[in-house]
């Protein structure tokens, strides 16, 4: 089937247009996102968003080249999950460097039920800083718009919670090793 015609099934909303792109084109969208992102797990979520993309743009969008469109979109989608695999990894880093060391002390358990503990302490806006920050890897300037708050304020106040928290986290390190010598 030539890409007018997937197309035409596109535009009458045919779902054998998705089926009949991953036919043609599948391999060639796959390829390209595990060229970009390195994980075939990426790849294929990857694949699988451009075929929603796909419906969700044809129409109004009428490619000259299916193939072209559907590549523009994965190799879009696959720069994406690069991003944000850099924040995490940014994110996660920063929160790392604060807690280096100390962790080690702990079960997976007992370190979720003190940063629920750490969590359930804060006010709701350092709360919701925090969270974005770590567990959804958001920027440290779009957190700052969606709070109303400038940038320096809210590295500030991400600073003063990874203190604490490196702080608490001791706490509990320096109690488990005095209580173990107890016993």
């Amino acid at each position: 089937m030539d890409d007018r015609e997937i197309i035409k099934l596109f535009n009458s909303r045919d779902e054998d247009a998705i089926s009949q792109t991953r036919f043609k084109y599948g391999r060639v969208i796959l390829h390209t996102a595990l060229d970009i992102t390195q994980s075939s797990e990426d790849a294929e979520e990857c694949e699988n968003d451009t075929y929603v993309r796909l419906w969700n743009t044809i129409p109004p969008e009428e490619p000259r080249s299916l193939k072209a469109y559907a590549l523009t979109i994965v190799r879009h989608l696959a720069v994406d999950i690069l991003r944000l695999r850099k924040r995490r990894n940014h994110a996660f880093e920063e929160l790392a460097v604060c807690v280096s060391g100390i962790v080690t002390e702990f079960d997976g358990n007992l370190l979720t039920e003190i940063i629920n503990d750490f969590l359930k302490s804060l006010d709701d806006d350092n709360r919701k800083i925090f969270v974005a920050r770590y567990f959804y890897s958001s920027e440290i300037s779009s957190i700052a718009k969606a709070m109303g708050l400038s940038r320096s304020s809210v590295d500030m106040r991400l600073a003063r919670m990874r203190n604490r928290l490196a702080s608490e986290l001791r706490e509990k390190t320096d109690y488990l090793k005095n209580d173990g010598e107890k016993q």
